[in-house]
């Protein structure tokens, strides 16, 4: 059976986008409903319902329209801060935001929020109230990284145990959490690197590895200011830093003091050194955003890169990236921070769109029609003569039947295609009609009509006659096989 191609023809424009490319992505912004166009994390919560922070406040979007929780000052019940930096989602379904200025504990039944804040007075409340990160265990601990370390929330008692072997985490920033297979928490920090902890251990020293960048060593963690920390599938540990490029901790290597780190950086492909966010694909690929848009590094080490900016085209609408998230639909979200929220569901992507023009260097002016044989597809354009597609190789050729000056255009446009044994028959807006031969890629003139005046229908009937139908006063004309 043939395989089907539809492409999206335009007078105007083309849509530029790569057929190679995977990810098509829509975008949802202001005019879709969203609070704020900073977008700086995102969550699937168990019930389905996407969730993005801003810095003007918590979005709940269940995909058609968004219900928006912002601070009312007087209302104890409402989420203490609009600029949400983490979100996660604990064992009873309940949704623990953090933001700039405090945790917040959101009730789904009754969107109400108990707020959680530093009190230098009690030891039990929360290190400091700048949540950077958040995460849950495969135990269910709650963990809560501050911009004055690592905190341990109890249930029991409504309380928080501050975490802080050989005082790592003293003034300074957890900025990520991610847990391996084992259960062992990997923190990336602002200021001291990398930390692998083992709560089944304890809290203190031994219970904790460091990693931390020595300028002596190239195998080192390239830096220790970390943005974003993730463990793959395959319980390698990736990490990346704010201005050193991306780090990969091999699964065999992370449990060593002195392991060697797999550097990535810009030379090597990347977008930029500043990885912001870092999540695997469903088929094994690792994206990263940066701040110049995502970087997709496959199993072969090959690196992709999505670093247009164009939404109405189908691209990214802003270069600097956020979070990015894989929702259980396979959708790809991509958090910008002033273009709002992108998103790719390969699901969704019904068609693989040809930027013609910009292959060939020239305007085409499609317009249709279209021919189809085994291998190829032959396409009418409106002053760029016949286009030819191959459709294995996916490669555009042209062809005019008038290249000198005078008749580059209107000479070139064509109304109608016809596949007639092998070759293409073209009708012309000037009443005339061409038959294109594929192997040899030349035109023949084969007639012209009285009228001179567009041929909008080619065909052969049954008795071979070939039927020839315009406006005008074409009408229909059936000429003979003969050519009569």
């Amino acid at each position: 059976m043939k395989r089907c191609i539809i492409i999206f023809l335009c007078l105007i424009f083309n849509l530029i986008c790569s057929a190679s490319e995977k990810y098509i992505f829509s975008n949802l912004s202001l005019k879709n409903g969203l609070s704020q166009l900073t977008v700086l994390c995102i969550y699937q919560d168990s019930q389905g319902y996407m969730w993005f922070g801003t810095r003007n406040g918590l979005n709940k979007f269940d995909g058609y329209h968004f219900d928006i929780f912002k601070n009312k000052p007087g209302d104890a019940s409402s989420i203490s801060n609009n600029h949400i930096l983490s979100i996660t989602e604990d064992s009873s379904g309940n949704l623990w935001i953090g933001t700039n200025n405090g945790l917040n504990k959101l009730d789904v039944s009754t969107n109400t929020f108990k707020r959680y804040l530093y009190d230098p007075e009690d030891k039990y409340s929360l290190s400091q109230n700048m949540v950077a990160s958040l995460c849950t265990d495969q135990k269910g601990n709650l963990w809560i990284g501050t911009d004055n370390g690592l905190n341990l929330y109890h249930p029991e008692t409504d309380s928080f145990e501050r975490i802080n072997p050989d005082n790592f985490f003293s003034n300074n920033t957890i900025n990520s959490i991610a847990i391996t297979r084992d259960n062992r928490l990997v923190l990336g920090t602002m200021y001291k690197g990398l930390a692998i902890l083992d709560p089944q251990k304890g809290f203190n020293k031994s219970a904790c590895s460091f990693y931390q960048n020595k300028p002596e060593n190239p195998h080192s963690l390239s830096s220790d200011q970390i943005r974003s920390v993730f463990v793959d599938t395959k319980d390698n540990i990736w990490i990346g830093t704010i201005s050193s490029g991306l780090n990969l901790l091999k699964n065999t290597e992370n449990r060593k003091l002195n392991a060697s780190f797999i550097i990535y950086t810009q030379s090597d492909g990347l977008t930029n050194n500043y990885i912001r966010g870092i999540k695997e694909s469903p088929e094994g690929n690792i994206v990263i955003g940066t701040f110049n848009g995502l970087s997709v590094i496959h199993p072969s080490e090959e690196i992709e890169k999505y670093n247009t900016y164009d939404p109405e085209r189908g691209n990214l609408s802003h270069y600097s990236i956020s979070p990015i998230f894989f929702d259980r639909n396979q959708t790809l979200w991509v958090g910008t921070y002033a273009g709002g929220v992108d998103y790719s569901n390969p699901y969704g992507k019904q068609f693989n769109f040809y930027n013609i023009d910009s292959e060939l260097k020239t305007v085409t002016g499609i317009m249709g029609p279209m021919v189809e044989s085994e291998t190829e597809l032959f396409i009418a354009t409106e002053g760029g003569g016949l286009l030819c597609f191959d459709k294995r190789k996916e490669t555009f050729k042209q062809y005019r039947i008038h290249t000198n000056a005078e008749f580059s255009y209107s000479g070139n446009i064509l109304k109608s295609l016809c596949m007639d044994k092998g070759k293409i028959l073209c009708g012309t807006t000037e009443g005339m009609i061409y038959s294109f031969d594929p192997k040899i890629e030349k035109f023949t003139f084969l007639y012209e009509t009285e009228e001179k005046s567009s041929i909008y229908v080619l065909q052969r009937n049954s008795e071979g006659n070939l039927i020839v139908g315009g406006i005008n006063r074409i009408g229909l004309i059936s000429i003979a096989p003969s050519g009569v």
